[in-house]
């Protein structure tokens, strides 16, 4: 799967695009397909590291946390 990632906060210079493998889901996890990602306002200000407070100093971090899919996969306990 392919992510938006960085490591440093910045502008739009820090991002790169990456190749993930999917691992499976935890017990109460869900592992969903995207067909659409959205990067909204909040995204900037993290990247950017205007909201450090809310989103930690770790990295590496992904961008577009508002999704929707299919769920693929099910851990035991969901």
């Amino acid at each position: 799967m392919k992510v938006v990632v960085y490591d440093t906060f910045g502008g739009i210079d820090v991002l790169k695009i990456e190749n993930i493998a999917l691992s499976a889901p935890g017990p109460t996890e869900v592992q969903v397909e995207p067909f659409a990602v959205s990067v909204n306002p909040i995204d900037g200000k993290i990247r950017r590291g205007e909201l450090k407070l809310m989103s930690g100093g770790r990295f590496p971090k992904r961008t577009g946390q508002d999704f929707s899919g299919v769920i693929r996969a099910v851990g035991s306990k969901v």
